[in-house]
């Protein structure tokens, strides 16, 4: 049937492959670059037999991907082409930068999303923003599947500005359903600042080191956090003790420190002492047997005073609690607490500080430093 008007130009139009016909045989299977093509009625082909076309349904039917004739063909016969007007609907696939943003007009209702990313059995729904060259980009991917998550994250209500976090300001609803709403804050002023860490203290290592990059002006006081460190020593008073630099440590003075500390064992014994100009900052030792295997070594924090102040000595308080099964006189897995505090002997301003154990080596454990933020 002709068109009135402008011929369309798309509706996903094809041309099949070429068939062969066999003498008497009638139906044939329809292919597009060797695959299996089904169209989807009779009605939208036009089909071309010894340059005559061919009648939907009379001439010919279709079943899936197969054409049978009415009439068998015969050697000699023709099939000219069989071509495919397109499917109902069907605008075939665009060509690359051709659908328009107002083409794109996405309507959200209250039960579905206006867009939805999918995923395609084995990778989360994915989107991702190029950069202006279209060589990389950043992605943004839903939660694994696993954790069974359909909240919704709706963005601030306040103008954007510098300086500002976004927190999620109100929830609606509960669980995996949510609907949380963000919210433009101000970057917290006061509080602990995490700086940095030893990470997982390596068997064998001589000392943790803190240096300038850390323990600068910018913070007037900070807190160490000691988790599990223990050390190489079976028997003997072993402890943790430290020392500190004025020049970022290119000399560490084994002098001028003073400390002054108490320990209780469970087992009713307790100590304290007292020394003054010594050789190093003594922290947890003292008559405190941490153990020598994970699991028995000091547990604690030790605050840091003013260590860039050059009008007072730097000073340091500390607590620290250990279970140690070996030299406690108490059997094992005895509880063992010291706190106390040691200092410079005189003013000094300093930007390093090295812990090291009273013997051997340190085998394990954790130490993280957070500087206090006043405001």
């Amino acid at each position: 049937m002709p068109y009135l008007g402008k011929l369309p130009t798309s509706g996903a139009f094809q041309k099949l492959d070429a068939i062969s016909t066999v003498n008497d045989q009638a139906a044939y299977t329809m292919q597009i670059g060797g695959v299996n093509f089904s169209p989807e009625s009779a009605n939208n082909m036009l089909v071309t037999v010894n340059g005559i076309l061919q009648s939907p349904t009379t001439n010919y039917t279709i079943n899936g991907s197969t054409i049978t004739f009415t009439s068998a063909l015969v050697t000699g016969d023709v099939i000219n082409s069989i071509i495919i007007l397109g499917d109902v609907l069907n605008v075939g696939t665009p060509s690359d930068a051709t659908v328009t943003n107002a083409k794109t007009n996405f309507v959200s209702t209250s039960s579905a999303a206006g867009l939805s990313i999918k995923g395609d059995g084995t990778t989360d729904g994915t989107v991702q923003l190029n950069c202006s060259q279209n060589s990389h980009g950043v992605k943004i991917a839903s939660p694994a599947h696993s954790a069974g998550q359909g909240y919704t994250i709706k963005l601030p209500t306040e103008n954007i500005a510098a300086d500002k976090i976004m927190k999620v300001a109100s929830i609606t609803g509960s669980g995996t359903s949510a609907v949380g709403q963000l919210s433009f804050v101000d970057t917290p002023s006061a509080g602990l600042q995490y700086l940095a860490t030893s990470g997982t203290i390596s068997s064998g290592t001589s000392a943790v080191d803190f240096n300038s990059s850390i323990l600068t002006t910018t913070y007037g006081a900070y807190v160490f956090i000691f988790e599990a460190v223990f050390d190489s020593v079976s028997s003997g008073s072993n402890g943790i003790v430290a020392r500190l630099s004025a020049d970022n440590g290119s000399t560490i003075p084994s002098s001028g420190y003073r400390t002054c500390n108490f320990r209780l064992n469970e087992g009713g014994s307790s100590d304290y002492r007292s020394q003054g100009t010594i050789a190093e900052l003594r922290l947890s030792r003292s008559g405190v047997f941490q153990g020598n295997a994970a699991g028995e070594g000091l547990y604690g924090k030790m605050s840091l005073y003013d260590p860039t102040t050059s009008s007072m000595q730097t000073r340091m308080e500390y607590q620290f609690v250990t279970i140690a099964d070996r030299n406690t006189g108490n059997g094992d897995e005895s509880l063992t607490y010291v706190t106390g505090a040691s200092a410079q002997s005189e003013p000094l301003a300093t930007n390093f500080i090295r812990f090291f154990p009273n013997s051997g080596t340190f085998e394990g454990g954790v130490i993280r430093c957070y500087g206090i933020v006043d405001s």
